[in-house]
């Protein structure tokens, strides 16, 4: 998930979620301290990585769901 962040793929977030991705495992932060999430938010600190909304939006969705 987080690779579908860095490159603004909100359609690899649906099929990894439609393959069973879950949010317990790929909801977490990576080496950088960044979430999915965080990381399509845009990123300003040093490397400056622009956000995306339809790729935060995808993510949203599932973490909305994940609560349920």
């Amino acid at each position: 998930m987080h690779g579908a962040a860095y490159k603004h793929v909100p359609s690899v977030v649906h099929l990894l979620a439609e393959k069973g991705a879950k949010v317990e495992v790929w909801n977490h932060q990576n080496k950088k301290g960044w979430t999915p999430l965080k990381i399509v938010e845009g990123i300003p600190i040093g490397m400056n990585i622009a956000g995306d909304a339809a790729t935060r939006a995808a993510i949203q969705q599932l973490l909305a769901a994940s609560v349920k």
